[in-house]
């Protein structure tokens, strides 16, 4: 799994939450700065270790995804 669908990945969970959140408001969420997760999506930066524990702080049900994205 690369860097975008695992991007493509966190939105899906996000609308499945119904948080319906914009870019800005999904990376604050996760506790990063909008820059870097336009950066990330992108692909202009790699996803970093912090990111992911954000993300499975916030989405625990990604945690398969997150080792998925972890392997390759």
């Amino acid at each position: 799994m690369g860097q975008e669908e695992f991007i493509k990945i966190v939105k899906l969970q996000q609308r499945y939450n119904l948080l319906k959140f914009s870019d800005a408001e999904l990376a604050r969420h996760l506790g990063i700065s909008p820059t870097l997760w336009c950066r990330l999506q992108r692909g202009e930066r790699k996803i970093t270790v912090d990111v992911l524990r954000k993300i499975i702080r916030q989405f625990p049900s990604l945690q398969g995804a997150v080792l998925e994205f972890l392997q390759e």
